[in-house]
């Protein structure tokens, strides 16, 4: 049982190690090791909150944030235009979108 469990946790911080690969990031097995028990232990800590409702998602952000793994995406929570925008250094999705757009106008 105690196995299982081991195997369990170490599954877990293998999971965080890969998803920051994925991201781009240059993490190492104690970043993924500290990340994963940190928001065991938050999750725990907020669980008399309803249903939990965004205490997995901050405590990641706060504790990605203060290991120093910032957010490369970033949604603007400004409306311009109506339109919402998801913003990458010189990249947003509205422009994307209408680049698009345009490009079916001009086939078609």
């Amino acid at each position: 049982m105690i196995g299982l469990d081991l195997t369990s946790h170490a599954t877990s911080v293998l999971e965080v190690y890969v998803t920051l690969k994925m991201l781009g990031f240059v993490p190492n097995v104690g970043a993924a090791y500290i990340i994963e028990s940190l928001t065991k232990v938050i999750n725990f800590a907020f669980a008399f909150v309803p249903a939990t409702i965004g205490v997995y998602e901050g405590g990641t952000e706060i504790i990605l944030k203060s290991l120093g793994f910032a957010p490369r995406w970033r949604y603007a929570g400004h409306r311009a235009e109506g339109r919402d925008y998801l913003l990458d250094r010189n990249w947003s999705f509205d422009r994307h979108v209408r680049g698009r757009a345009q490009a079916w106008r001009r086939r078609a």
